[in-house]
């Protein structure tokens, strides 16, 4: 069975920046320039979200939302945030590093108000976190709350938890910070 080959932009505009280059240097630093122009221009328009309430944060689709989460985590001055949740992500949406350099997996729930974070949402995450991702620490996020079980649960194991009312705090403290260009901290 023949394979069917996916068109690469990056890979076809390297391809033109190479030729370019052997045929004429200055015309290849300005298409390289060019194109890293164009890839940041689509990084900062497609990949970065930042909300300013949460009722823009329930507007998103669970992906968008995620990736809103990773922005606020790099306002928030979290390093290494990448976006790995999806079919089988073993209860991590995002992983990063704090300001100490520690590992830090967080789980995103975009939920209705009226729909709680359970308890047995709450476990399989910290036992993913703790025996297969093996992180410092967690953040639960959440645009509803959580259950009494499941903040008991949080308490004890040292997850910091992000609910609606968190999440609205942290989200208007970055969008004030970007306004002033500074960083805030989430604790």
């Amino acid at each position: 069975m023949a394979r069917s080959k996916k068109f690469n932009v990056w890979a076809s505009a390297l391809g033109l920046v190479i030729l370019l280059f052997i045929l004429n240097p200055i015309a290849a630093l300005l298409v390289a320039v060019a194109c890293g122009l164009v890839g940041y221009w689509w990084y900062k328009k497609h990949y970065l979200i930042r909300v300013a309430t949460l009722q823009e944060l329930m507007a998103l689709t669970p992906s968008e939302f995620e990736r809103a989460i990773a922005t606020l985590l790099k306002d928030l001055g979290y390093r290494n945030v990448k976006v790995v949740g999806g079919s089988g992500d073993l209860a991590r949406d995002i992983s990063c590093q704090d300001d100490m350099g520690e590992s830090v997996m967080v789980q995103c729930k975009r939920y209705r108000q009226d729909r709680s974070v359970s308890s047995p949402d709450v476990q399989r995450f910290i036992g993913m976190m703790m025996t297969e991702h093996k992180a410092n620490r967690g953040i639960y996020v959440t645009t509803s709350e959580l259950t009494g079980p499941a903040l008991d649960l949080c308490h004890k194991h040292q997850i910091d938890i992000w609910d609606g009312n968190r999440l609205a705090d942290l989200v208007n403290q970055a969008r004030r910070a970007q306004e002033k260009d500074i960083v805030v901290t989430s604790r």
